[in-house]
């Protein structure tokens, strides 16, 4: 569960418990049967919430890499085929217009197709045949025949470029924390707040504050695990704006309202 909603019920619903458990255990429990063993329970306290913590904040830290990287490697994508583009300028007709169509064409599927299928988690197909036909343009005999051998071979390693950030972007698409992870994430964070009730504090209300501070701190970071996890859905979703600049960049509107590109000659 993503989104403001979830944010709502994860970090509200976890707070609401906690409350209602402080009530409940202070009703059952004096506070100064708990205090006896505050010393003892301080120090395994100490290790169990510090090992807790570093494991929490390394799984942040990876996630929050992995999302990162993903967004640089939709930026290499956009900017390989922008380079392409670029260097199509300089091939004879009809191979120049024949190449930018299909660049054009690809960078519309990308984002048209290929995004809302990673944000559903299904795998961009279509992708694979866009750039399997961009391929067949750069392949051609006659093209290969007309282009300079020097810049030929540039397009090559752009088009090469272009085909190695798609496959990353799709790879990161399905990436996400096992189950077994997750399991030791949510146990932990029960843990080290139900820990915290063996310690006896006087005031209910300094208690309540905070075990409450305790829960929306992990709740919280735990929801920017679950939302950061998948780098194409939730609040932190990678966006296709690289692509969708390269097309605006070339004069190629985008939108609902555009038009598709020319598909090139076979």
């Amino acid at each position: 569960m993503t989104g403001v909603l979830g944010l709502v019920v994860i970090v509200g619903g976890s707070l609401l418990l906690t409350l209602l458990a402080v009530v409940l255990v202070r009703r059952l429990v004096p506070h100064q049967v708990m205090a006896r063993h505050n010393d003892v329970a301080g120090f395994v306290y100490a290790t169990t919430g510090v090992t807790y913590a570093v494991v929490l904040a390394f799984v942040v830290i990876a996630v929050w890499e992995n999302y990162a990287s993903t967004r640089e490697i939709a930026d290499h994508e956009a900017s390989a085929v922008g380079a392409l583009h670029r260097l199509a300028n300089g091939f004879p007709e009809p191979h120049r217009s024949a190449a930018q169509a299909a660049l054009l064409g690809y960078a519309e599927v990308v984002i048209a197709v290929a995004w809302p299928a990673m944000e559903d988690g299904r795998d961009p197909t279509e992708g694979a045949a866009a750039l399997g036909d961009l391929y067949a343009v750069y392949q051609r005999p006659d093209l290969v025949a007309a282009v300079n051998a020097q810049q030929y071979g540039e397009s090559l390693d752009q088009l090469d470029a272009v085909s190695v950030t798609r496959r990353e972007r799709v790879l990161a698409s399905h990436s996400g924390l096992p189950e077994v992870l997750w399991l030791v994430l949510i146990a932990g964070g029960v843990i080290v707040v139900a820990f915290a009730f063996l310690f006896g504090v006087e005031s209910s209300y300094s208690q309540a504050a905070i075990l409450g501070g305790l829960t929306v701190t992990i709740s919280l970071l735990l929801f920017v695990v679950a939302d950061a996890q998948h780098p194409f859905r939730g609040g932190f979703a990678v966006h296709p704006e690289g692509m969708e600049s390269v097309l605006q960049q070339f004069g190629h509107p985008t939108g609902p309202g555009a038009t598709p590109a020319a598909t090139p000659a076979p």
